[in-house]
């Protein structure tokens, strides 16, 4: 199956489909990833008698040792395709959670983090933020953003539904489940669905080519006034609300959230018909054509040639030194959270 290039068919451009399989890699790193893994550790001393600082030792030394080694992943996705990459690291990585599942000791315990992080952390983003790019240029952005929900919601979703298996079951199950959900939902979906690049079934990146348009109206007023109206409902209600119940306290609370959104609400909308209003105005000029898309004129660079730049160098630090310092709160958000009087649902919950 893996060296078929025929894909099944779609009323769409492939590129998404490609997308959306990326997304489901990114959220299927989670097992690896430190806010999943930090929700087990209190039962590893729990069960071990083992200290917090000797875990999070062998935590540490495993991550670095699987950071080291990520680089070859990259190569074998250059010379093998990412396709073939994503079976064999998702069929790891389903590995890796079951090793997890069957741990016993301080060893087994270094090697299963080691596979969580080089298989999960590292290896399971690593190929879809390189495969993506091939199927994508000028809407590159966007389907990179797209693809990024997906780590949102593993960040979301996997945390809580940890403490809610570990509660209900207890942690060496629940790392069971992962591996079989890792095993029959990811590996299968991408051994049927991911194509390498677009040449492969026959298209080329970012799909049919078609007449370019000239720009009509901005979308920046209401992309503006989205992102305030959800300020507002996020960040504003809460301490606005304490302030009208306290001035204002014969409205009950829901009365207020309810007009605060919708103000923001009627904002938007007003934003938007304004806008369609305009466009109206410029539809002729949407339909001059320009000249056809570049897109196979992207300048590319090898490894070496991006090392010799400085812009390279700045962006591997501004990379590393969030990674570093996420990584220490997070594995201990737990015990943190605890020592605050919390219990580990709630942490849990806090990775939202």
């Amino acid at each position: 199956m893996l060296q078929k290039n025929k894909a099944p068919n779609t009323p769409f451009y492939y590129g998404w489909m490609i997308v959306f399989v990326s997304a489901l890699s990114v959220f299927f790193s989670g097992p690896g990833q430190t806010f999943a893994i930090s929700i087990f550790i209190d039962f590893y001393i729990e069960e071990f008698d083992y200290s917090r600082s000797f875990v999070s030792g062998l935590y540490s030394a495993a991550t670095l040792c699987a950071g080291f080694l990520l680089f070859t992943v990259g190569k074998l996705a250059d010379i093998y395709g990412q396709r073939r990459m994503m079976v064999i690291i998702g069929s790891a990585l389903a590995f890796a959670a079951l090793w997890n599942a069957l741990i016993v000791g301080p060893i087994m315990m270094f090697f299963g983090f080691f596979m969580l992080r080089l298989f999960g952390q590292g290896s399971m983003t690593l190929l879809p933020n390189t495969l993506v790019p091939q199927w994508f240029m000028e809407k590159r952005g966007r389907a990179l953003s797209v693809m990024a929900i997906g780590g949102f919601a593993g960040a979301a979703f996997i945390p809580p539904v940890n403490a809610y298996l570990i509660q209900l079951f207890d942690w060496r199950v629940a790392w069971g489940i992962w591996s079989a959900s890792l095993a029959l939902i990811f590996v299968p979906l991408a051994l049927i669905f991911v194509r390498d690049k677009p040449e492969d079934i026959g298209e080329q990146i970012d799909g049919p080519v078609k007449p370019r348009r000239k720009r009509g109206v901005s979308r920046f007023p209401l992309f503006l006034s989205i992102s305030v109206s959800s300020l507002i409902l996020l960040t504003l209600i809460p301490p606005i609300d304490s302030y009208l119940m306290n001035t204002f306290g014969w409205f009950p609370e829901t009365f207020w959230r309810i007009l605060l959104f919708t103000v923001s609400f009627i904002a938007v909308m007003l934003v938007i018909k304004k806008r369609h209003q305009l466009k109206g105005k410029v539809g002729e000029d949407l339909e001059e054509p320009l000249e056809p898309s570049k897109s196979d004129q992207e300048v590319s660079w090898t490894l070496k040639e991006a090392m010799k730049t400085r812009a390279f160098w700045l962006i591997l630090f501004c990379v590393s030194v969030p990674a570093l310092t996420n990584t220490g709160i997070t594995f201990h958000l737990v015990s943190i959270s605890e020592g605050k009087g919390l219990t580990p649902e709630v942490a849990a919950m806090s990775y939202h």
